[in-house]
């Protein structure tokens, strides 16, 4: 019973009395105080034992932004001319040396989060770009996919500000290019 509200669950069978397992549901919770119950009721068939109750917030929703919204530069542009991509379309011209997503970033919370880049390399062997996170360079090395209607994803851990911040992914100097950008994944 939650807040008084009452809800039957199934609680699978474990192997035997010794054997535990978990059973997770979302719950909505008032702010303040409330009150959750595990009640043998009229209509339930009981026989449980119970060991401990964890409570957890939600995860925060990942933020994906599309790398045709970012703000492109040097040559970086927007085409639709390979399946796969989500949005509207994905950023060329990684071969041009400066080309330039950058994408902002707001983060309520200064911490670690991780950074997906959804990305196409039809080159036939790795290459690199730059990935530059608030003015700090460090270069990114992006596995071949099996051809350019092919993506793959390339995951780094990144520290954020609490507030904006940029990440931008640039042709650099000492960078092979010739890449495709599709989408940008943020998750804590």
């Amino acid at each position: 019973m939650l807040n008084g509200v009452r809800t039957q669950i199934t609680l699978p069978v474990t192997a035997d009395w010794n054997s535990w397992s978990t059973y997770t549901a979302r719950i909505p919770l008032n702010a303040g105080t409330n009150t959750l119950a595990y009640v043998y009721g009229s209509g339930d068939s009981g026989h449980v034992n119970l060991d401990s109750l964890t409570i957890a917030p939600p995860p925060p929703p990942m933020l994906v932004l599309e790398a045709e919204d970012a703000a492109l530069s040097s040559g970086a542009i927007a085409l639709n001319d390979h399946p796969g991509y989500s949005g509207r379309g994905f950023v060329a011209g990684y071969w041009n040396s400066g080309a330039t997503t950058a994408f902002t970033l707001q983060a309520s919370t200064a911490g670690t989060y991780s950074a997906t880049l959804k990305y196409s390399n039809g080159s036939g062997s790795a290459q690199t770009v730059s990935m530059m996170l608030n003015g700090v360079r460090t270069q990114i090395t992006l596995p071949a996919t099996a051809d350019w209607n092919s993506w793959s994803t390339y995951t780094a851990r990144i520290p954020l500000n609490a507030g904006t911040n940029t990440l931008a992914y640039v042709y650099g100097s000492g960078d092979s290019g010739h890449v495709n950008l599709d989408s940008l994944t943020i998750a804590p």
